[in-house]
């Protein structure tokens, strides 16, 4: 496996063309490509031809190169947040990819209005819940967990009492 294979690659044209179409960089398809030449030498130079052009896109940031690792941290960091899905982190198509719940803690907890509360939790997240609820009691410390629910909505379970309809605010 070679290097380009082994990371995630994703090709922003500057040209303007929408994400939504975006495909393999010609550049890394000119890196594989290079494989299937049997001459070593023909291989070789094909290989010094295809990399510093794969350079220097990378230079120029027509091609960005990002690790999955990091891709699945950014997924995680905007779990709950309304913003359009521009594909630039694949597609959710595949369950495996797809953020279905977070667990954190509450660093924060204070009610407004009537019965409602805001948690400020542990990874910088602020939630709301969405209505009154005379059970609640969130304290400094005590564990969240936020998962998807039905038509984009959120549910939280607070140490593990029954779950309340949540928000992201921030």
């Amino acid at each position: 496996m070679t290097l380009i294979e082994s990371l995630a690659i994703l090709a922003l044209m500057q040209s303007g063309s929408a994400v939504d179409d975006m495909k393999e960089a010609d550049v890394v398809s000119d890196v594989k490509q290079c494989q299937s030449i049997s001459d070593p030498m023909e291989r070789l130079a094909c290989f010094d031809r295809a990399t510093k052009v794969l350079e220097e896109a990378t230079e120029s940031r027509e091609v960005i190169v990002i690790e999955k690792k990091e891709i699945e941290e950014t997924k995680r960091r905007r779990f709950g947040l309304s913003l359009p899905d521009l594909g630039i982190f694949g597609g959710d198509d595949d369950d495996t990819n797809v953020v279905k719940e977070v667990t954190t803690t509450v660093s924060k907890a204070k009610e407004f209005g009537y019965k409602q509360w805001q948690l400020e939790l542990a990874d910088g997240t602020v939630w709301h819940t969405t209505e009154p609820e005379n059970r609640l009691r969130p304290r400094s410390g005590d564990s969240v967990l936020i998962k998807r629910a039905a038509l984009g909505s959120f549910l939280a379970s607070i140490d593990d009492d029954p779950f309340v309809r949540i928000k992201r605010v921030k």
